[in-house]
């Protein structure tokens, strides 16, 4: 029976092959009797050359038999041949006088059978033996498959519940399997899924009781979207465990050019650099977020204080020349705090991008379409991250430009500090463009807003070339 979602085991593993019966006419077969002829001859096959699995082997006969070169008309080696594999074949068992030989033997012990009365009792008990022992594995096999399928349905159900606790036990129980191949079905996504959200309902639990907790002005605060700290997938504090588990499936299933089919190592890759990537982005613009509900509350703090600030002994300032210059400085400390946490971000960012260009050297990954993808929307953040809060800020920027063109933007007064960050992002942007146009060569598609850094007609940020001259 199968389950609601799809069952990550093996065609092999279910006993498909297993559960084909051959038909058989049994007034057509022909009579099993000895002839001096057939002594000295094969002896043809009376089923059709196209049966599959004659001679009813089970799943793991027939893997071994394919991994000895066997065919699955043939019999088992050890049942014609006593003491295999530990007493090697003769040389001519494949021979048409082996199989003579083969075949005489079995005609002297059938009619030493008949001789003795016995033949029909020990066919009979023979295959009525056999018929119970393939029952049994096929009960056992059904039972397990319909275990397996409630298994992979209460993961499911947990995960859509939030209950990651339970599915993680579920998810344990199903890769501790010999059935379960983590490779099938995706199933490799959902145990990263699972240890990216691993403690999710203690936070929850946590943020209900500050919730609960806060009154008056808080509540009011809480309540405001703009004052919640930006949504993000899962905890920075998993990154570690989710790396770790990337990383030994990126070791046990590495790239076979020759099971291109095959989950491996060529599809961890991009998950673990896509996954880094998106965490150091979710933890800057987390902290970007703190820094300004922090001088939001310092500038409210300011305007509530109704006197005006003490003048200096001999200063000629007036007022409301302080209070600019004290919002000035405030703006520079804003400034500051904001560009030490773009610098880290920009650090950590720029480690992945070596990895990444370091592992693009080698074939297959030097043309994965989705490794050229990441790379080069990697390149267009870095361009980025160069630029400075002050700069954004005063140039009437967002903070996030995402490569966009800054021509007719900039003003012309700008220090050396930020003429070094525009050429380094000009510098990002050529390297984006080479990595998309890699990217298009091999058959990939770019989203509608990328085309615009393949297309030569296009000249980016021209007003900006100028600065830098």
């Amino acid at each position: 029976m199968a389950g609601p979602f799809a069952l990550p085991v093996p065609a092999w593993r279910l006993g498909q092959q297993s559960q084909r019966k051959r038909k058989r006419n049994e007034e057509t077969q022909p009579e099993r009797s000895p002839s001096p002829e057939a002594d000295n001859t094969p002896t043809p096959s009376h089923l059709p050359s196209d049966s599959i699995n004659p001679l009813s082997h089970s799943p793991s006969t027939l893997r071994q038999f394919a991994v000895a070169g066997l065919s699955p008309e043939e019999e088992v080696p050890s049942k014609i041949y006593p003491g295999f594999p530990h007493k090697s074949l003769p040389p001519d068992w494949r021979s048409g006088d082996s199989r003579g030989r083969r075949s005489r033997t079995r005609s002297r012990s059938r009619m030493s059978a008949i001789g003795s009365g016995s033949e029909a009792d020990v066919d009979t008990d023979a295959s009525e033996s056999h018929r119970r022992k393939e029952e049994d594995v096929l009960t056992s096999s059904s039972a397990r498959i319909k275990h397996l399928n409630t298994m992979v349905a209460i993961l499911h159900r947990c995960l859509h519940a939030g209950d990651i606790t339970r599915a993680k036990r579920a998810f344990s129980l199903l890769i501790r399997t010999k059935d379960v191949d983590i490779r099938l079905n995706e199933m490799w996504t959902i145990g990263t899924e699972i240890l990216m959200r691993d403690g999710e309902e203690q936070r929850r639990e946590e943020a209900s009781r500050l919730e609960q907790g806060s009154t008056g002005v808080e509540d009011e605060d809480r309540s405001d979207p703009t004052s919640k700290s930006p949504a993000r997938w899962g905890s920075a504090s998993n990154i570690d465990k989710v790396r770790s588990y990337l990383e030994g499936l990126i070791q046990q299933h590495p790239y076979d050019p020759h099971l291109t089919r095959l989950t491996s190592a060529v599809d961890f890759w991009p998950a673990l650099f896509s996954i880094e990537i998106y965490n150091i982005d979710a933890e800057c613009r987390r902290a970007l977020h703190r820094l300004d509900q922090q001088s939001e509350s310092a500038a409210a703090d300011d305007d509530n204080d109704s006197e005006p600030p003490p003048l200096s002994p001999g200063s000629e300032e007036d007022p409301e020349s302080q209070i600019q210059r004290r919002e000035h400085g405030r703006r520079e400390v804003h400034w500051a705090g904001r560009d030490e946490v773009r610098s880290e971000a920009q650090t950590a960012a720029q480690q992945i991008a070596a990895r990444m260009d370091q592992l693009m050297e080698n074939a297959p990954y030097a043309t994965h379409v989705e490794l050229l993808r990441l790379r080069g929307m990697l390149a267009l953040w870095l361009g980025d991250l160069y630029l400075s809060s002050r700069f954004l800020d005063t140039n009437g920027l967002e903070d996030r430009l995402q490569g966009l063109s800054l021509s007719g933007t900039v003003h012309r007064d700008v220090s050396d500090r930020d003429r070094d960050a525009l050429r380094q992002r000009a510098d990002e942007l050529e390297k984006a463009r080479c990595f998309f146009e890699r990217l298009m060569e091999k058959g990939g598609e770019l989203e509608p807003w990328l085309l615009k850094f393949v297309d030569p007609d296009d000249e980016r940020d021209g007003d900006v070339s100028s600065l830098l001259s």
